[in-house]
């Protein structure tokens, strides 16, 4: 049995408040140890504090500001990902008591860290690589990885939802390595940067009072589709902000993706209306056995060798499901896929057993309440995640500081 513990980071201790070194990248890890030694367990590690803040300003008055004096005539622009063709963007919004806004209740974003860290490290070594980030070294792009990162954070909660959670992948084997070893055997090792980063974005997602939850033992996309799930049949609208169609087979009315475009920035809604234009007939709950079919390169997921998403769109909207298919095979008229499926032996149900998400993990391995996701702002106004912020933002040069500082204020303001 899987222990599980919850911690909450009220206070962060005096480290943080230390004097900001400007030589080395040892320095700055002294003042992440209390949290990093908080964070450090084998155990469950749900992460319970309040919640995040946001603002509608963005980097508006930030966005184009060019580097005086630097001979090229460099940018200082976080390249984050905005909000883009979101219909539901500052809904149900109304006059309150407090901050004149009134934040729509029942709403979840569950975000997926991994995730958008990736995302936020390759587009900044993008922008280092075209030199549109002025001058940056091997300490300070990391620095960068984690500023996009909170900034793309930070415009998700345009939405103003009133729960919110970061969930990690935990690190080590999951029950799929168990299944298959080979399991995602073929990645290359995680960049340095990226290493470096997750140490730092957690701390700081935790002095901006965000959850941020990890589960030993399975993946962020299974803990996300089992809170996702939970959250569902509690009447909750909810919202996924990951790029992982893993995702698609639990689309429904109630649950919609919020997904990074592939190109440039932008994040985009993805629900059950655009699951159909693109996959017609298909069902969200049978996108599970296409990709049983064809396989995930990235993860080292064989699928049956030979038949791509096109044939096994064919195959599941004719047969309903992968079993069915695999056993009609013989009456395929798809006279190559029905060559592959008689060469298959058991690739296709073990990677049904690989692609599907745990949807459905105990209580004791993720112990919440809905309550424990509920938005709200630190307690000490931001000054410990301020701290942070400056500690880091002593790497690079640029209002990255001011503009994060400034967002967060604008949006605890009306929580």
């Amino acid at each position: 049995m899987i222990a599980a513990t919850m911690h909450a980071l009220v206070t962060i201790p005096s480290p943080f408040r230390l004097p900001m070194p400007s030589s080395n990248t040892a320095a700055l890890s002294r003042l992440f140890c209390s949290a990093k030694a908080m964070m450090m367990s084998t155990e469950v590690a749900l992460w319970v504090v309040p919640a995040e803040g946001r603002s509608n300003r963005g980097a508006a008055t930030l966005r184009g500001e060019v580097q005086k004096g630097h001979p090229s005539q460099k940018l200082h622009i976080l390249p984050d990902d905005q909000l883009v063709e979101i219909g539901e963007l500052n809904t149900s919004k109304t006059s309150s008591s407090e901050g004149g806004h009134h934040f729509p209740r029942e709403r979840i974003i569950l975000v997926d860290g991994n995730a958008i860290l990736y995302r936020a490290y390759y587009k900044v070594m993008t922008q280092v690589h075209y030199g549109k980030l002025g001058d940056v070294d091997s300490e300070g792009d990391w620095v960068l990885t984690v500023f996009t990162t909170l900034s793309t954070v930070l415009r998700l909660l345009e939405l103003y939802p009133s729960h919110i959670a970061v969930i990690f992948d935990h690190t080590g084997l999951t029950f799929r390595h168990t299944l298959f070893p080979a399991y995602k055997g073929n990645r290359p090792p995680t960049p340095d940067t990226l290493q470096q980063g997750l140490h730092y974005i957690k701390p700081a997602l935790l002095a901006m009072a965000m959850k941020v939850i990890e589960v030993p033992g399975v993946e962020a996309d299974d803990v996300i589709g089992t809170l996702a799930l939970t959250a569902v049949a509690a009447g909750m609208k909810v919202r996924i902000a990951s790029p992982d169609k893993d995702f698609f087979q639990i689309l429904s009315s109630e649950l919609r993706l919020l997904r990074f475009v592939p190109r440039g920035s932008g994040i985009v809604s993805f629900g059950i209306e655009e699951f159909a234009q693109r996959y017609g007939n298909l069902k969200p709950s049978q996108f599970v056995d296409v990709m049983a079919l064809v396989g995930d390169k990235v993860d080292n997921i064989p699928g049956v060798v030979g038949i791509g998403e096109k044939t096994a769109i064919q195959l599941i909207s004719q047969y309903g499901s992968l079993e069915k298919v695999l056993e009609e095979r013989n009456d395929v008229t798809i006279q190559r896929a029905r060559k592959c499926l008689l060469e298959e032996k058991g690739e296709a149900l073990l990677s049904k057993r690989l692609v599907a998400l745990r949807a459905d993990l105990p209580s004791y391995m993720i112990p919440y309440s809905l309550k424990d996701l509920s938005l709200q702002k630190p307690d000490d106004g931001g000054e410990n995640f301020f701290q942070l912020l400056k500690a880091m933002a002593s790497y690079v040069d640029g209002p990255y500081f001011n503009d994060l500082q400034q967002r967060s204020l604008d949006f605890w303001k009306k929580v």
